[in-house]
């Protein structure tokens, strides 16, 4: 966990500096209704994604390899949104929280490098 909270801190700050005001989140781990299972969450995903002007990537180890990631940022394109409107913020492995720059940019490119 403290790993996501420096990696959200650090985003947030800096979207804070850029747009001169805190940034608004709406995170869908936490607002989903806990009642649902994931495929009608996954349902209602592209109502939650339609809304959205940006979308934050909270983008850890396990990135690649998460399915709802993948088909999260699917939908953001499918959607009609731009890959310019993806933040990435990276959460580095636990053993390098303070050399995240590699991780940085690989997370960047595994990003970038999505496309539908």
């Amino acid at each position: 966990p403290q790993g996501k909270i420096r990696a959200l801190t650090k985003w947030a700050s800096a979207f804070e500096e850029a747009h001169g005001r805190p940034p608004r989140v709406y995170v869908d781990a936490l607002s989903a209704d806990p009642s649902l299972v994931p495929e009608e969450r996954l349902a209602h995903m592209p109502v939650y994604l339609s809304r959205a002007h940006r979308l934050l990537v909270l983008a850890g180890p396990g990135l690649a390899d998460s399915l709802w990631c993948a088909v999260e940022l699917y939908l953001w394109r499918a959607l009609g949104n731009r890959l310019e409107d993806v933040d990435v913020a990276v959460i580095p492995p636990a053993a390098h929280l303070h050399g995240a720059a590699h991780a940085d940019e690989h997370s960047q490119a595994l990003v970038s490098a999505f496309d539908t």
